[in-house]
């Protein structure tokens, strides 16, 4: 069938025009051909059907004539359409599901076409019908259908491995044998146990396959062991790289020397130690893949921002180089129009906020702000002072402000002049020394505390001041301290 495609040799004229009629089939014809191999093979035998009516039809009558020449013939008392009526399975002549040609005038024309072909592929009346069709040749559409059928079953061995040596349902197997390569190979059982010995669980394992699925087509000899052998090099630990597997599967399919190496040389150039760059790496892994590491450590350097303030956040805030340039630049550009300067630690913390936080966060604490009594000036102070105010979630925003204010009687623009306090723990830090507070203000021992000054000194220097040195008047006020902390821990 599929030689149809390239059909007219030495058609007549009358051929020729007959083929021209059928321009728009002609056009249809590769949809049809290649749509659905099991209904083009029957399609097939249908011509061999056909043909063979013809021929034991008018072999009685003509047999000094060619069966092909004969066939071409056509008379009116043989319509051809009926003969393929009769030839072509009752599944064909259903309503298609896969296309919308296999009518019967399109088949007939198919025929008729088929015909055509013959009579210019054979001369003599010597030929047999059966002989001047050719015999089963590897074909296009038998190699098509043979490749669809081989991969289907590669599909089906990958969907069975990963349920039985992954542990996944069926139906998220049957997804992912559509992107995973490997059929019988020893790698995917050689990176699996590389990977169990990394301490991981069978469920993290899952999340990296699912994450990143073409891991278990890989040469783990040349792609995945040396990277690990790599960071154990630097003190890497196998709970460390767990954790930098887990949260980026896709560190162990970028290139070692062309991409890995070279932006933890840079980030140990600003850290200046092994252990400080595999932590941060720890924090977030991916800041060892990125492509445009250096291209933002260069723009955070052109902005102002010191070697010592980026190595601080390549340290604790990794996550921050992982917006792009743009919106590391459309960001600084934003923090220096309002006032921000890059050599100020202010500054870093205000990139944290405006990159990490998101517009509609970033509305929700401003109105819970502007409910406790804020205006939007007192807003624009307190984060120029302390942009850390943003990161506080919602909850806590809420609940240290109900404490400070609702229950110790403050006046919220106090949190204002050091709005760092929001993000002080309440049971570890605001709550016990509240209750000191509270109860040197009731022995008469001190006066009524409206700073916040004694929740941002340093424990150290609280004791020294607030404790210690009320010992005589107070003598179980350190151990009434100590107890109020271990009873909220």
């Amino acid at each position: 069938m599929a030689l149809l495609l390239s059909l007219p040799f030495h058609l007549t004229s009358h051929h020729r025009s007959f083929f021209r009629s059928r321009v728009g089939l002609r056009r249809k014809l590769p949809y049809l051909i290649f749509s659905d191999c099991e209904v083009i093979l029957e399609l097939r035998a249908c011509l061999f059907t056909l043909l063979k009516k013809h021929a034991s039809a008018r072999s009685s009558s003509l047999q000094s004539r060619s069966p092909v020449s004969s066939v071409l013939q056509t008379p009116a008392r043989y319509d051809l359409r009926d003969l393929a009526t009769s030839a072509i399975p009752s599944r064909v002549l259903g309503k298609p599901t896969h296309t919308q040609v296999h009518d019967i005038t399109t088949m007939y024309a198919c025929y008729r076409i088929s015909l055509l072909f013959l009579k210019a592929f054979t001369r003599t009346s010597s030929i047999s019908l059966l002989r001047v069709l050719p015999k089963p040749s590897p074909s296009p559409l038998a190699h098509s259908y043979r490749t669809t059928e081989s991969a289907s079953e590669k599909q089906c061995l990958r969907t069975n491995y990963l349920i039985n040596s992954c542990g996944f349902s069926p139906e998220n197997a049957s997804q992912l044998s559509r992107v995973v390569t490997f059929v019988k190979s020893d790698a995917p059982d050689a990176i699996l146990e590389l990977l169990k010995s990394l301490n991981l669980s069978d469920s993290m394992i899952r999340d990296i396959i699912k994450r990143a699925p073409q891991i278990l087509s890989c040469d783990h000899a040349r792609t995945i062991t040396p990277k690990i052998e790599f960071f154990k090099s630097k003190g890497a630990s196998s709970s460390q790289l767990a954790q930098m597997v887990t949260h980026n599967p896709w560190l162990l399919h970028h290139s070692l020397e062309n991409q890995i190496i070279p932006n933890y040389d840079l980030m140990r150039s600003l850290l200046h130690s092994d252990e400080k760059t595999v932590t941060s790496i720890q924090r977030s892994s991916t800041i060892v893949t990125d492509y445009y590491l250096a291209q933002k450590v260069k723009l955070l350097h052109d902005y102002g921002m010191s070697e010592s303030r980026i190595a601080q956040v390549i340290a604790y805030w990794p996550i921050l180089l992982s917006r792009s340039v743009d919106k590391l630049k459309m960001v600084a550009d934003e923090l220096t129009e309002m006032g921000f300067h890059p050599s100020k630690s202010t500054f870093m913390e205000a990139l944290r906020t405006k990159v990490v936080i998101s517009k509609s966060l970033w509305e929700r604490k401003v109105e819970l702000y502007r409910r406790w009594g804020w205006s939007d000036e007192t807003i624009l102070e307190a984060y120029m002072k302390g942009p850390v105010c943003m990161v506080a979630s919602c909850g806590k925003i809420d609940a240290v402000m109900d404490f400070l204010v609702t229950r110790m009687g403050w006046d919220s623009f106090y949190l204002a002049k050091n709005p760092r306090v929001l993000n002080f723990s309440l049971e570890k830090r605001l709550v016990p020394r509240a209750f000191v507070l509270q109860f040197l203000q009731s022995r008469g021992l001190i006066k009524k505390v409206t700073t916040s000054s004694p929740f941002v000194i340093s424990e150290e220097m609280f004791l020294q001041k607030f404790v210690n040195c009320f010992k005589d008047e107070a003598p179980q006020l350190l151990k009434l301290y100590e107890e109020k902390l271990n009873l909220l821990r």
